[in-house]
């Protein structure tokens, strides 16, 4: 019995000693994801332009909500008016002329204009916006629509225009 306890002692020996030493090793990887979300959400006013207003083409009105985006690689906002400007849906050749004015704060700078003066025809205008930590939590944004000249305004009809507001993670 003597024998096989330093037959034993003897392997073990000579398995540490040749590095043979039984390891084991794990990678393990922290991490976790934050899903992009740009949008435009709480909104409050319209645009509901008097009749003073749509005769004359004088005046402006505001829409005011909130502008959130979170991409790492900021995103394009873009306006699209369908018609060009306020168009008489009883009649096409009549209409108004106005200029869409968006303003997001803490965007640096950012200010989106688009003239919707393009009778008839769809007209668009897109900017850039750099994307910080205030955009990513959400942030003040006004949209402002003033009238600038019409053509046959004093005709009867509702005068409207379809004003899309995209905003796109790059």
């Amino acid at each position: 019995m003597n024998k096989l306890i330093v037959i034993s002692a003897i392997s073990a020996f000579t398995t540490f000693a040749s590095g043979s030493v039984l390891a084991t090793s794990q990678d393990f990887a922290p991490g976790g994801t934050v899903p992009v979300i740009c949008n435009a959400t709480t909104f409050t006013g319209d645009f509901d332009f008097t009749e003073q207003q749509i005769k004359s083409a004088t005046g402006s009105l505001d829409v005011d909500f909130k502008v959130t985006c979170n991409s790492a690689n900021d995103a394009v906002v873009k306006l699209k008016s369908s018609n060009g400007w306020l168009e008489n849906q009883s009649n096409a050749a009549f209409g108004v002329k106005y200029q869409a004015k968006l303003d997001v704060a803490d965007a640096n700078n950012f200010n989106l204009v688009l003239d919707a003066d393009n009778t008839s025809k769809q007209k668009a205008s897109e900017q850039r916006m750099t994307t910080n930590a205030q955009v990513a939590t959400g942030v003040d944004a006004k949209l402002t629509v003033g009238l600038t000249s019409g053509y046959g305004n004093s005709m009867a009809g509702d005068y409207a225009d379809n004003l899309l507001l995209t905003i796109t993670a790059l």
